[in-house]
């Protein structure tokens, strides 16, 4: 990238750009020192799915959103150059990659206070990572709870949110959501005294259920199209990239302190 952009060429990178900031940095300066467009293959940013859940959160039906849970597992094993880490293989350079591009989006444009990360090596025969969790957080940002691994015959969905006032589900082309509205709810006040019959705090709630379903078939090929739909509209007609390079820098930021917790995969 650094040699294609002296040589006066706009760049796209594939994902991820580096795996430290500092390398991020350097490339990102180089572009703007030369004017130049520099971009970073993150297709799933345009994931129709994805997109749902970002608009419902964003739509203020769930309330403040506590907790949101990013899954790609699977159980399989795999032998080939992305399971070796001279070759910047692993899961969280791989498939990694694209959820916590999603993460962070909804998590917001800030920097988490607070990260933790265990990686392991289960069903692959090279020597990179295999199963992922992270956590990480900020005081006013919703906790992000995210993982890849090859080791989870029963997955979860792809996303879960957990909002003050109801919460989603959403598996690739379809999501489910259900939530109360606070002026439709029985009224309440703190009771400090025991409750009649020492019974246990139990009412029903007004909930709205709703779902979603994509209409389209949008596959991996079509996710691509519209990165480079985008990439087309800041070429030539002074768009704004969809993917910006300070949200590429906070992920690569991530992916440095989950290795710097993992010395084993460095």
């Amino acid at each position: 990238s650094l040699e294609a952009m002296d040589a006066g060429f706009h760049v796209l990178c594939e994902k991820p750009l580096a795996k430290t900031t500092i390398e991020a940095d350097r490339a990102i300066a180089k572009s703007r020192e030369k004017g130049l467009v520099f971009a970073v293959f993150q297709e799933a940013r345009f994931d129709p799915t994805f997109r749902k859940v970002l608009e419902i959160c964003r739509s203020g039906i769930l309330g403040r959103i506590v907790m949101a849970r990013f899954t790609r597992n699977n159980s399989a094993r795999r032998w080939d150059w992305q399971t070796q880490r001279e070759r910047n293989g692993g899961a969280l350079l791989n498939t990694g990659s694209h959820s916590l591009d999603q993460a962070l989006k909804l998590f917001g444009d800030v920097i988490p206070e607070r990260i933790f990360c265990c990686m392991d090596r289960v069903n692959s025969f090279g020597n990179a990572e295999d199963h992922i969790k992270l956590v990480f957080s900020r005081e006013g940002c919703p906790t992000i709870d995210f993982e890849v691994s090859s080791c989870a015959p029963y997955s979860p969905p792809r996303f879960q949110v957990y909002g003050e006032f109801g919460g989603l589900s959403g598996t690739p082309g379809h999501v489910e959501w259900k939530y109360y509205c606070p002026e439709e709810a029985p009224s309440r006040q703190l009771v400090v005294e025991p409750l009649p019959n020492r019974s246990y705090c139990n009412e029903k709630l007004p909930w709205h259920c709703l779902t979603w379903n994509d209409a389209g078939e949008h596959d991996t090929a079509w996710l691509g199209e519209q990165f480079y739909v985008n990439l087309y509209e800041v070429l030539l007609n002074n768009g704004t990239l969809e993917v910006t390079l300070d949200e590429v820098r906070r992920q690569i930021s991530i992916i440095e302190e989950c290795f710097r917790q993992n010395p084993q995969n460095l």
